[in-house]
């Protein structure tokens, strides 16, 4: 059956079903406001760079446009040096030829002129209007158009629109998005002034012209803009004028035959540039699109006949629902350490969806998705933060005092693990104690502060590393500290540890003996002790007051090896329990067999000298000369001890086992040993 801790976990998590709601609510008014529209349209240009980056290039069927360019070789050729309005002849030129190549279409992608030039050009008018009429008497008719402005309407000479006819007519404006990029383009129009009249894009009348009968299902349309080298034929303008005054019908049949012809400004100099997501990204320089290939783009996305959909209000509210109740979810029902972190994969889930519908001709409402999961996942993590994890929050405060983030954490995980009951299992446990500490005391009798003071500053030191190594703080007791290892998070270290941290605390105090000497402190000495055996584990004490801690005669040994520190002249002893589980990954000594007060059976003990393969040669040959004599001590040749000691302190004058061992020789004396010598070292004290 579930428990009851798990019963509480879920009755707290339903309130936070009424914040999603409030999240899908906050994402829905952003959307129908378009305030999101700058993120989406933002999502939507990296979707485009990414589909035509990173995944296989489509293959795209030829385009029937044709783009004839007054770009700057034009406007540089001498016959172009004239007013763009005077170029009328020009014009008749090239859209006769056009015409006689057997062009399907011409758009003419500027306003024809609005005034007549009667005195400038008094046959100025007529080319234009025998230029059209041409054309269209050829069956290339002619597409124009007009402008339109929040009030009115920019429209040429009314003989010039009657020639070209209401059919062909249509309007130049392009769809420009809130950060004035051209990403769609909307097809049909309603006119200023005169709400009943409709004007189609002129690229939407091109488009029809050249295949009739061609019918979009929708108003606006999204462009699929063409990467590629070659999206649409290009031709400059005085190229093709020349070819027309050459008369080379042949060219204008091969090169503009049965196809949509665009004539526009393409010059650097042009005003009639927009950014768009292709030039965004593909393009250096100048990110600006002139506006003649922009309704290039379109005429081909309308004859490619692959629209982008869109989803519906419906739609996109079932997608804000799923994806707040997903990312809801996830900080709730994760740990805790993963709460934050919990609504990432569903991100990056939905940013890759909206990049494979996108490559599929689908827009999903990215931005929006995006917000549903941020605000969602935010509004579960603040209730799971506020209200959810507040014991837990509590217990880690309480806990955190005395063992290491990790055993807190798994404490917030598992509170029921911690029962008052206890377990035993094998351990690790740490003695360490100040050597002469009563004297440092009687030194500040006068200004406890100051002895205070100085012992948190050591205590503070040893217990950073203590809980640094995951170890558990049992207790101070003056300048005493008793901690342990194996409890309750278990690992198979933890007699590695608990010596690696006592080998880091001596370098520690080393540190702060540096800095107490700089204040004119007294040194301190610390001597520690360590055991590895079985042991109880648990809380003791009462409900309103517990204390968690070990027991167990392996615990009083621990405290015994630390007080042997003294007859040895040592830092750190451990027993051989403890020596058996890192051998091989502490460097350590032999001190030979003891019997500490209060324990008949003597038991082997070793001196924690350095990490791994960082003992100095020295030190090692203080080891080895230590070792010969011990080995000859416990034979029974004190003579031979004697001399194998005395090369050890040689090496190393202060070297402590050496010093207590030829010391206890000499107190032997040279008579005969007694039939019973096991060389056991019976310490007197504790």
């Amino acid at each position: 059956m579930p428990s009851s801790r798990d019963k509480t976990k879920r009755s707290r998590s339903w309130p936070v079903f009424g914040l999603l709601a409030c999240a899908v609510v906050l994402t829905l008014v952003f959307d129908l406001n378009g305030w999101l529209d700058y993120v989406e349209h933002k999502a939507f240009d990296g979707l485009f760079f990414v589909r035509h980056t990173m995944l296989p290039a489509e293959t795209r069927p030829a385009s029937p446009v044709s783009l004839i360019g007054l770009d700057d070789r034009t406007f540089e050729d001498e016959a172009f040096r004239l007013p763009l309005i005077l170029w009328h002849k020009h014009f008749l030129r090239v859209l006769a030829a056009l015409a006689d190549g057997g062009a399907r279409v011409v758009l003419l992608d500027f306003l024809l002129p609005r005034t007549r030039f009667q005195d400038l050009e008094p046959e100025f008018s007529q080319t234009w209007l025998k230029a059209l009429v041409y054309a269209r008497s050829r069956g290339t008719p002619v597409v124009t158009g007009v402008i339109q402005t929040a009030d009115r309407l920019f429209a040429p000479d009314s003989r010039y629109l009657q020639i070209v006819g209401p059919e062909y007519t249509g309007l130049f404006n392009l769809t420009v998005d809130s950060d004035d990029f051209v990403r769609r383009q909307r097809l049909v129009f309603r006119t200023a002034g005169d709400s009943s009249r409709e004007l189609s894009s002129v690229s939407y009348l091109a488009a029809r012209v050249f295949r009739p009968g061609l019918d979009v299902d929708r108003d606006v349309l999204v462009i699929d803009y063409d990467p590629g080298p070659e999206p649409f034929a290009r031709h400059s303008f005085v190229d093709v004028f020349r070819r027309a005054e050459a008369g080379d019908t042949a060219f204008f049949k091969e090169r503009f035959g049965g196809r949509i012809v665009l004539i526009g400004q393409t010059d650097s100099l042009t005003q009639d540039r927009h950014p768009t997501p292709l030039y965004h990204f593909f393009s250096s320089g100048d990110r600006r699109m002139p506006g003649v290939e922009i309704l290039a783009h379109i005429v081909n996305t309308l004859l490619a006949g692959r629209f982008f959909s869109q989803a519906d209000l419906p739609g996109r509210l079932a997608l804000y629902v799923l994806l707040s109740l997903l990312a809801g979810a996830g900080p709730i029902f994760v740990s805790h350490r993963l709460a934050f972190f919990a609504p990432v994969p569903l991100l990056l889930l939905w940013l890759a969806l909206g990049l494979f519908a996108f490559s599929e001709y689908r827009l999903l409402p990215v931005a929006g998705g995006l917000m549903s999961v941020i605000t969602s996942g935010g509004a579960s993590l603040a209730w799971r933060h506020w209200v959810m994890d507040r014991e837990k929050r509590g217990l880690r405060n309480a806990f955190s005092r005395y063992v290491s983030p990790a055993v807190a954490e798994r404490a917030m995980a598992d509170p029921e693990a911690l029962s008052l009951a206890g377990s035993r299992r094998v351990m690790t446990v740490f003695f360490s104690d100040l050597a002469g500490f009563t004297a440092i005391s009687e030194r500040f009798a006068d200004r406890p502060e100051a002895l205070v003071a100085l012992l948190n500053r050591y205590l503070k030191r040893m217990t950073e590393v203590i809980m640094g190594r995951d170890g558990v703080v049992d207790k101070f007791e003056g300048d005493a500290v008793m901690a342990f290892w194996g409890a309750p998070l278990t690992r198979e270290d933890h007699a590695l540890q608990a010596c690696l941290a006592a080998l880091d605390q001596q370098a520690r105090l080393e540190e702060l003996n540096r800095e107490l000497n700089a204040d004119g402190l007294p040194e301190l000495t610390a001597r520690m002790g360590i055991n590895t055996g079985e042991m109880i584990v648990g809380n003791v004490g009462s409900d309103v007051r517990l204390e968690y801690t070990v027991m167990g005669d392996a615990v009083n040994l621990a405290s015994r090896l630390e007080g042997a520190n003294k007859v040895f002249g040592t830092r750190i002893l451990i027993s051989e329990s403890t020596w058996t589980q890192v051998r091989g990954r502490i460097e350590g000594r032999n001190l030979g067999r003891i019997a500490v007060k209060g324990r008949q059976t003597a038991l082997r003990i070793y001196e924690v000298m350095a990490p791994a393969g960082a003992m100095s040669t020295d030190r090692a040959k203080v080891r080895q000369a230590f070792e010969d004599g011990l080995a000859r001590y416990e034979a029974g040749d004190l003579a031979g001890a004697r001399e194998a000691f005395g090369r050890a302190l040689e090496a190393d004058p202060d070297d402590g086992p050496a010093r207590a061992y030829l010391d206890r020789c000499l107190d032997i004396g040279g008579g005969p040993l007694s039939d019973d010598w096991d060389g056991v070292w019976r310490l007197e004290s504790k």
